[in-house]
C-alpha cells in the first residue's frame, strides 16, 4: 500500500491475489518450501507497481489480471519468463512449460474480455481516450506544467535542448544528453529524491525509484513542446 499513489484499495487487492497465488504456486512445486514472507513482500511490490502504473484504470485490470492467472492455473499451463515475459519467452520456454500451447486461446479469450469490459467503461464513464478527448481537453493537457522535481533534473541536465534521448528501467531515468559538459552532477544529486547518479560521458542515469516511467514522460512531453 505504500508504494500507491493513492491507498484506495486497488494496490492491497494486488498484493493479496498475488500472494495467494505465488504461496499456492510455490507449494505445489514443493510443498515443505515456507516463503510466505518472501512471497508477502514480492506481491505488495508488485501490487504498489501495478497500481502505479495502470492507477487511471483501478480496479478492473487486477481483477482480470488475477482471472487469466486462475484460469491458466486452473487448467495446469505452467510457463516462465524473465523480467518482462514476451514472445521471445514464450518460444524458449516452450519445452520446459507444461500445456504452453493453451496460452494462445486463453490470451485470445482474455483478450476479448479485456476489449467488451474496457469498451463498456470508456462509454458508461465517458472516460478520455485517443481520438475521444475534445479540444478543451487536449488543450488543458498541453498546458499541464512540469512538476518541480521533473524541472529541477531537466534544469541539472542542461535543459531539453541538450536531450538527445530519454527513456527509463523500474527505479532510473536513462539519458543521452548531447553536451555532458552542461550536465550539473552535483546539482542532480543534491535533487531531494534523487537516489543516485550512474554514468559516464554523454550516458547518465539517474536514480529515482518508482515514479521513474512517470518523470521519464513528464520530461518527453516538455520535450515535444
Amino acid at each position: 500500500m505504500g508504494l500507491a499513489k493513492d491507498s484506495n484499495g486497488a494496490a492491497g487487492l494486488a498484493g493479496c491475489i498475488g500472494y495467494l497465488i505465488l504461496t499456492t504456486a510455490l507449494t505445489a512445486i514443493d510443498a515443505t518450501l515456507n516463503m510466505s514472507v518472501f512471497a508477502g513482500i514480492i506481491s505488495g511490490i508488485e501490487g504498489g507497481i501495478l497500481y502505479n502504473r495502470f492507477h487511471t484504470v483501478k480496479l478492473p485490470e487486477f481483477l482480470l489480471t488475477g482471472l487469466s492467472l486462475a484460469v491458466t492455473y486452473s487448467l495446469g499451463v505452467l510457463d516462465a519468463g524473465a523480467f518482462s515475459p514476451g514472445f521471445i519467452d514464450y518460444v524458449l520456454s516452450w519445452g520446459l512449460a507444461t500445456k504452453p500451447w493453451l496460452i494462445i486461446p486463453i490470451g485470445l479469450g482474455i483478450g476479448a474480455v479485456y476489449y467488451v469490459v474496457f469498451s463498456w467503461m470508456i462509454r458508461r464513464f465517458d472516460i478520455p481516450t485517443v481520438g475521444r478527448c475534445d479540444e478543451g481537453i487536449e488543450a488543458s493537457a498541453d498546458a499541464e506544467k512540469l512538476s518541480d522535481f521533473s524541472k529541477q533534473i531537466l534544469t541539472a541536465l542542461g535543459g531539453t535542448a541538450n536531450l538527445a534521448e530519454v527513456s527509463n528501467c523500474i527505479t532510473r531515468l536513462r539519458i543521452v544528453v548531447i553536451d555532458s559538459a552542461k550536465v550539473d552532477h552535483q546539482a542532480l544529486k543534491s535533487i531531494p529524491g534523487v537516489k543516485g547518479i550512474i554514468g559516464k560521458d554523454k550516458a547518465v542515469q539517474v536514480v529515482i525509484g518508482l515514479q521513474a516511467e512517470h518523470i521519464a514522460n513528464e520530461i518527453k512531453e516538455e520535450m515535444k513542446r
